[in-house]
């Protein structure tokens, strides 16, 4: 694997460096205040880093911005938003607009159940009647997840999401970024990651992204259950993420409908339907 520079062209923020010009744009900051603002509500003007992942690797912009000790908003891609909260240069939690992910895991994993997954995500009707779910920043939901789930299990699941995005981003070739300084999200204590560890595992996902694809991981693929499993001496042991796994094929789902229902990312449903396979469960159909 190659290995980084950990100071990546420091001209990226306005605060000490000019622009580079061509590459990156920076814009003038905004004091936000104190208040904290869910993610996809971030004033843009506050927006001190901008650029164009043709340009610059996912790597570089997150270590710099965990050398900087950055507080804010990553997004990526803002047509199909991705996105990572850091706080002082720590991973916070990372995902797209939806909140559902984080909480198709949980249930996946046997943390939380059905009605309780409703009443912490449930839609609620806003001021224009329509109704809408929980973000995934929702402070509330957020808090109340730790009292039915667990600090400890909560984060795990939190940080999965993030090293997901990241992989994520690192697929992307070319996607316009900016970062966005924010206030410190209030949880951020419970959920922080070191950003390097988090870089370190998305881009071992990403290099071995393309053999895992070439080997039956591709998104399209269909799998279904084998009818008779061969006799083992020792018996056939199974994790929630597992057996949930299991319960989705039959035949018509593809691997990107079960890595959505199960609200993990392609890298890790991949791993699970292919170690699936080598158990001699599951067989793939096309």
């Amino acid at each position: 694997m190659k290995t980084r520079p950990l100071s990546p062209p420091p001209h990226l923020f306005c605060d000490a460096y000019p622009p580079l010009e061509g590459r990156v744009r920076t814009t003038e900051q905004v004091e936000m205040g104190t208040a904290w603002l869910p993610f996809d509500k971030v004033r843009t003007a506050s927006t001190t880093l901008r650029g164009n992942l043709a340009d610059v690797a996912i790597d570089d912009v997150i270590q710099l911005l965990s050398a900087r000790a950055r507080t804010g908003v990553l997004v990526v891609n803002p047509q199909q938003p991705l996105r990572l909260v850091f706080a002082d240069g720590a991973v916070v939690m990372g995902g797209s607009s939806s909140s559902m992910a984080l909480g198709r895991h949980l249930l996946a994993a046997g943390l939380v159940t059905a009605q309780q997954l409703e009443d912490l995500f449930g839609l609620t009707r806003s001021r224009t009647g329509e109704r809408q779910a929980h973000p995934l920043d929702d402070i509330g939901v957020l808090q109340a997840m730790l009292t039915v789930v667990g600090g400890t299990d909560l984060a795990n699941a939190v940080r999965l999401l993030a090293v997901g995005t990241v992989f994520e981003m690192m697929l992307l070739n070319e996607a316009s970024f900016e970062f966005v300084e924010a206030p410190a999200h209030p949880l951020a204590a419970h959920f922080a990651a070191d950003a390097d560890a988090v870089v370190s595992e998305a881009r071992c996902q990403a290099d071995a992204w393309p053999a895992m694809q070439a080997a039956g991981g591709a998104e399209s693929a269909r799998f279904r259950r084998v009818q008779r499993v061969a006799s083992h001496h020792t018996p056939i042991v199974l994790d929630a993420l597992s057996w949930a796994a299991l319960c989705e094929i039959d035949e018509r789902a593809t691997a990107g409908q079960i890595s959505h229902r199960l609200g993990l990312g392609r890298y890790p449903t991949a791993a699970l339907l292919a170690d699936l396979t080598d158990r001699g469960l599951i067989e793939r159909v096309s």
